[in-house]
């Protein structure tokens, strides 16, 4: 679409110039300007929302597989303490002391603990990964020459003046 208005309107200003009308010429470098100008931000947007669509499935998907090795972590304490609670029953049974049921009911807490830590540092760690600013590198690129500045409505009208100088 822009590139259709780009085309017709620089058609427009080499006219204008060929005419010897200058002010009419920048004029209308000053909206090619313009629209190269769109033009590239919403290229640059398309790529961000891209960027940030594929970035979200896998955070999905890394969620995902977190969720299932939860519920299997939850399903091997579950199973760990049932076994536990029998060797207790056992061992009560036997001893007449519940010292060691109350010894496994702590193993399992500080289990469980552990779990919950541990998700919060996944978390935490996915939270940091991705936060973060694309804006500040683009300026930074900009600054080292790295990546090329917005053109202006001089730069267009030189590259039109040198067309049709040719």
């Amino acid at each position: 679409m822009f590139n259709k208005d780009i085309t017709e309107n620089e058609t427009y200003a080499i006219s204008a110039l060929e005419k010897g009308d200058e002010k009419l010429a920048t004029d209308i470098a000053e909206k090619i300007a313009a629209m190269e100008a769109k033009q590239s931000t919403e290229r640059d947007s398309a790529t961000d929302y891209k960027t940030h669509a594929d970035d979200l499935r896998k955070a999905i998907d890394s969620a995902e597989r977190d969720i299932a090795r939860m519920k299997q972590q939850v399903d091997t304490v579950k199973a760990t303490d049932s076994v536990q609670r029998a060797q207790a029953t056992v061992s009560e049974r036997h001893s007449g002391s519940d010292s060691k049921l109350r010894t496994a009911m702590e193993s399992l807490d500080r289990i469980k603990d552990r779990q919950k830590l541990r998700s919060a540092k996944m978390s935490a760690a996915r939270d940091i990964a991705t936060s973060g600013t694309d804006k500040s590198l683009d300026d930074r690129m900009e600054e080292a020459g790295v990546k090329p500045k917005q053109k202006g409505a001089s730069d267009v009208l030189k590259r039109l003046k040198e067309r049709t100088a040719s």
